[in-house]
């Protein structure tokens, strides 16, 4: 699993690493700002999760993510901040907010549940489940993203 982490704090990106790499997730990718974030996603190829802080320098941890998005749908997001952010909730879409300080565990864990399935809905009474057609998702090809730009023009 391809990891990176951007954040503009050094200490907490150090510690997220030995974290996550001795827990066996191999050695994640580190940035401090959104454009580094670019340069290494350009010079490693596709990353699974992007754990970053939301304010990031040029461009915003969301404007980031919205970015390396549209290269790789799959790629699934953690944010840090300090404070939390309701007016960006929309923006979110859904991942997890993690308010620092944070630990490695903290992260792993959100990590984890990004992952996790969730229970299928239990069929309504006195319906067959393998008689319903379950929607089709279209597949979506994880292009290698080239000379992404994070910042906003």
């Amino acid at each position: 699993m391809n990891i990176l982490i951007v954040a503009d704090e050094p200490g907490l990106a150090d510690g997220l690493v030995k974290w996550l790499a001795e827990g066996g997730w191999g050695k994640p990718g580190v940035a401090s700002t959104s454009d580094e974030a670019v340069e290494w996603v350009n010079a490693h190829g596709r990353i699974d999760v992007l754990v970053t802080d939301v304010m990031l320098q040029p461009a915003d941890g969301l404007t980031l993510r919205e970015t390396l998005l549209a290269h790789m749908p799959k790629m699934k997001t953690v944010f840090l901040s300090g404070i939390e952010l309701p007016e960006h909730v929309a923006r979110m879409a859904g991942c997890p907010l993690l308010i620092k300080p944070v630990t490695g565990e903290i992260v792993e864990e959100a990590i984890r549940a990004l992952y996790e399935t969730k229970p299928a809905a239990p069929a309504p009474q006195g319906m067959n489940p393998r008689a319903v057609s379950p929607t089709a998702t279209p597949s979506v090809a994880s292009a290698t993203p080239r000379a992404v730009a994070a910042t906003p023009s």
